[in-house]
């Protein structure tokens, strides 16, 4: 018996591990999908699809580069574009609001390193986006490290944290 109830929890670990982003194959993304993306990125290049259940519900995403910049773009399961990311230097933002994002960080985490900024349109919602690598106290007066990514709105103001989940791959070796 404690066999059996020790493989369904193994199986229930995989299938969490099993449902993350995956490559999609042309044939399986939404032609509204792909009409946008040559419509609106005529000069893009390093195209390329993934798809995902988020809630039981399933979401495609692509990735590619246009005009110096990398986009990635998130849409429904008909079609239908829900967000659009730009990755871009920190550098590029600001100064004003720059420094009230540096003041936030400072504030909130011992130590930081921002590892990705993009621009984010979120249904016409402008915001920044950054992921950090940090280190910060914990409620119990400890600390610990971690991923997090973090929004603001286009004047620095804070909006969202959370934690991102890095995901062991599993060796075949």
């Amino acid at each position: 018996m404690k066999k059996i109830a020790i493989l369904i929890l193994l199986l229930l670990m995989c299938k969490s591990i099993f449902a993350q982003e995956k490559r999609a194959k042309k044939t399986e993304i939404p032609d509204k999908m792909t009409d946008f993306i040559k419509k609106t990125y005529p000069n893009h290049s390093k195209l390329k699809f993934y798809k995902e259940l988020k809630n039981d519900t399933l979401h495609f995403e692509s990735t590619f580069c246009s005009n110096k910049n990398e986009y990635t773009l998130s849409f429904d399961k008909i079609g239908n574009l829900e967000e659009i990311e730009v990755t871009l230097s920190f550098e590029k933002i600001p100064v004003e609001i720059k420094q009230k994002i540096k003041n936030y960080l400072k504030n909130n985490f011992l130590t930081f390193k921002i590892k990705k900024t993009q621009e984010v349109d979120l249904k016409g919602v402008l915001l920044y986006e950054f992921a950090i690598k940090a280190k910060r106290k914990t409620e119990k007066k400890t600390t610990e490290k971690g991923f997090y990514e973090i929004y603001f709105d286009r004047n620095g103001d804070f909006i969202k944290i959370g934690i991102l989940k890095l995901n062991t791959i599993q060796s075949l070796f």
